[in-house]
């Protein structure tokens, strides 16, 4: 079919540019993760994000359409705007994440910036933060409905907490082509769920997808 052969050929798109990413911005990852100043620390950050926030943005978006179909909200008409929106959406998550994650997670060592010893106070603030920022991107930018906006918002935020302890864990054998390997793989899945929004938002808004139900009853 036509939009698997696209999400092929995007996702092999994806992974060659993630691949490629300069090792200005990656090389000071080489045994931990470490970060040189708030710019480039911040900006490698929304980096190693955004491809897991696209992920989990456009799987979030992709099983409120399927749930809520033409309910999900006031989504634009245009499928192509659409999956546009949810990628626009991804991107301002990536972005809050990357000056929430280093505010509040990063502390400075002599001339660097890593990871600090987790406090309850600091995790709850910012998964709150993050929780916050997924929600109002996806109202505001995708224009899903408040209830859509905060369900995403609570399946995907827990996930961030997760990450953060990961990170730390594995921080001690930290080797940047993990990473690099994440960052493709999640671009490939992101690339080929993309297009299948655009798929399901035609289905569900030509009035295809319930013709098929209607035509499956009893």
């Amino acid at each position: 079919m036509r939009f698997v052969r696209e999400a092929v050929a995007l996702a092999l798109v994806a992974a060659a540019a993630i691949m490629s990413v300069p090792s200005s911005v990656s090389a000071n990852m080489s045994t931990e993760p470490t970060l040189e100043d708030p710019f480039t620390g911040i900006l490698t950050l929304i980096l190693i994000n955004f491809s897991t926030d696209l992920f989990l943005v456009s799987a979030a978006v992709y099983g409120a359409t399927s749930i809520a179909k033409q309910r999900v909200g006031d989504i634009s008409q245009d499928p192509w705007a659409f999956v546009a929106s949810v990628f626009v959406a991804a991107a301002v998550v990536a972005v809050a994440g990357g000056f929430i994650d280093f505010a509040l997670l990063y502390e400075r060592v002599e001339d660097h910036y890593i990871l600090k010893d987790f406090s309850v106070a600091a995790i709850a603030v910012a998964a709150a933060l993050i929780f916050a920022s997924i929600a109002a991107a996806l109202r505001l930018v995708v224009g899903t409905r408040l209830t859509v906006s905060l369900a995403a918002a609570a399946a995907i935020a827990p996930l961030s907490p997760l990450a953060w302890f990961v990170t730390s864990a594995v921080s001690a054998s930290f080797v940047i082509i993990w990473p690099l390997m994440g960052l493709a793989i999640t671009s490939a899945f992101s690339a080929a769920l993309l297009l299948l929004l655009h798929r399901l938002h035609g289905l569900t808004f030509s009035g295809a997808l319930d013709q098929a139900y209607e035509g499956c009853a009893p």
